[in-house]
């Protein structure tokens, strides 16, 4: 076998019966290219194909550019947070990564320390789950209960329980320019609002304006006329510990909009 270079500075030597070659000059910029004549195969490293080439170019440098997730730091840092709560027997974070563990159907998660089904207990303590549009069923309670239960300290309880939903129907008169009186615009801003309720957390509440500015945000504002926005009587933006919120769309129409 015949080896060529394409730089004449290098250093070939024996390496425990095998032919090594290193070149003078060092850095990413040397390339070296070997090729072989007659009937023997060329190995690269660590291969033994008997099928490799004959012939290759390749380079090799420094990686010199920091790598970078997809994801973004806030979330990560969080989810890290979350995870590794489990190392630290009893936090809150813990326990909230596990009963999403034990059930996919587990969207939110509401944990209250020293407290067995709301009554004042030491050492207890209390979950209420939700999915993304209000309680869980029993079988994800029993899931979650069954998995967390082998967890807990010793001589500490444990309830686990599915939130109640208190439906809000927001109604109201959206005057608006009949340009912007679409279907695809009013489907849209159902949605929006649709996304807002599922990110509610147990024992939130809903803000009367943050609505309002959705459909700020869905519509031209130069073409907003006004708007009449109010929810039934009787209906509080709040809830306890252990509801939460659900907007829900009229059995109308969310909104009535009148195209002027």
């Amino acid at each position: 076998t015949q080896a060529q270079f394409a730089s004449a500075g290098f250093l070939a030597f024996n390496s425990g019966g095998r032919l090594a070659i290193e070149t003078f000059k060092k850095g990413p910029a040397q390339l070296l290219i070997i090729q072989s004549t007659g009937t023997a195969n060329t190995y690269f490293g660590f291969s033994t194909d008997p099928l490799a080439q004959t012939s290759a170019n390749g380079y090799s440098s420094w990686i010199t550019q920091d790598g970078r997730d997809a994801e973004l730091d806030e979330a990560l840092r969080n989810r890290c947070r979350v995870k590794w709560g489990i190392t630290g027997m009893g936090t809150r974070d813990a326990f909230e990564f596990w009963a999403r563990e034990a059930s996919p159907k587990v969207a939110k998660v509401a944990i209250y320390a020293n407290q067995l089904a709301g009554v004042p207990k030491a050492g207890a303590v209390t979950i209420w789950l939700a999915g993304f549009n209000g309680g869980v069923d029993a079988a994800t309670v029993l899931s979650v209960y069954n998995y967390i239960l082998p967890k807990m300290p010793i001589m500490s309880d444990l309830y686990v329980g599915s939130v109640n939903a208190v439906t809000l129907q927001y109604a109201g008169v959206l005057q608006i320019l009949r340009k912007s009186a679409t279907q695809e615009n009013l489907t849209a801003l159902k949605n929006r609002i649709t996304t807002y309720s599922q990110s509610l957390r147990i024992g939130g509440s809903v803000k009367t304006e943050t609505v309002k500015s959705f459909i700020y945000q869905q519509f031209d504002p130069r073409d907003v006329v006004s708007i009449s926005l109010t929810k039934p009587a009787g209906i509080e933006t709040t809830c306890q510990k252990n509801e939460v919120l659900v907007i829900q769309e009229d059995p109308i129409l969310l909104l009535k909009i009148i195209a002027v």
